[in-house]
């Protein structure tokens, strides 16, 4: 047997009775997440705050009527200016958001609260509808009702929204001296 016969018998043997190596792949799709993180905070002008937040009749008739009442302290300090508003909301999450506003409970009859996004926005009727987007030349009545969209598509970790709210009082509680107080709660949603 030469040396080409016999190296023919190897390879045939090998390849009869040894396994040859084949490559084998897969694949593997690989996400990379960041879970959706939806929040808010609330800033307050001033000295007010989460409980320090109210409408205090200034018009020196202290009859129970007074339009226009800027955001205060409870002892009247004033919060909220032409130029400053009387809230700011600030996203805090990684996603676009709404916020809405909404009173936990009824108001008392004689009085109306309104919010907007700017000085200018105050109107004797709000002509906006709650869901409507929010302006800086019209305002939205805040109810019990349904939630008030004060906030529109706020970006994610970075974006702001300054909120002016005013109270008018029409004879409420008949001009003698009273104290009410009503929760306001807000709600972010992603956009």
């Amino acid at each position: 047997m030469t040396k080409i016969e016999f190296g023919i018998l190897v390879s045939i043997f090998f390849m009869m009775f040894v396994p040859i190596a084949l490559a084998d792949t897969t694949s593997t799709t690989v996400s990379f997440i960041i879970p959706s993180s939806i929040s808010h905070v609330i800033g307050y002008a001033a000295s007010c705050g989460s409980s320090d937040f109210a409408f205090v009749e200034n018009d020196g008739t202290y009859d129970g009527t007074q339009t226009r009442i800027n955001v205060t302290q409870i002892d009247g300090t004033v919060c909220q200016t032409d130029s400053v508003s009387g809230l700011n909301i600030s996203n805090t999450g990684n996603d676009i958001i709404n916020v809405t506003f909404k009173f936990t409970s009824a108001l008392p009859s004689g009085i109306v609260v309104k919010a907007s996004l700017a000085e200018g926005g105050y109107e004797a009727s709000c002509s906006l509808a709650a869901a409507d987007t929010p302006t800086t030349g019209a305002c939205h009545n805040v109810t019990d009702s349904e939630e008030v969209l004060v906030a529109n598509d706020l970006t994610a970790l970075t974006g702001t929204e300054d909120v002016w709210m005013w109270a008018d009082m029409t004879d409420y509680n008949s001009g003698v001296s009273v104290t009410m107080t009503r929760g306001m709660q807000s709600n972010a949603t992603q956009a």
